[in-house]
């Protein structure tokens, strides 16, 4: 429904299980304002990637769904990333 490649689409479900088994193990490990600050910064890209997805999909193109898999796909990553060389508690 998205039309986007089903490579993508498994890399992005890949990159969330992982990622999110990180978060887990660092949540308690981390300030709160910081986690607080990332998650922020990972919603807020989301809902703009979101709207950029859905303009380009009203708009009839097809990237819609490949910019907004993409972003589903490298953005746990970078936040996984930024947890882990986060200052522990």
């Amino acid at each position: 429904m998205l039309d986007t490649p089903a490579w993508l689409l498994i890399a992005s479900g890949a990159a969330l299980l992982t990622c999110g088994g990180i978060e887990i193990g660092y949540v308690r490990s981390r300030p709160v304002r910081t986690y607080t600050r990332l998650m922020i910064a990972y919603d807020s890209g989301w809902v703009l990637t979101a709207l950029a997805g859905l303009l380009m999909a009203w708009q009839g193109s097809g990237a819609g769904g490949e910019v907004w898999i993409g972003y589903q796909t490298a953005a746990p990553l970078v936040f996984a990333v930024l947890l882990a060389t986060a200052a522990a508690k």
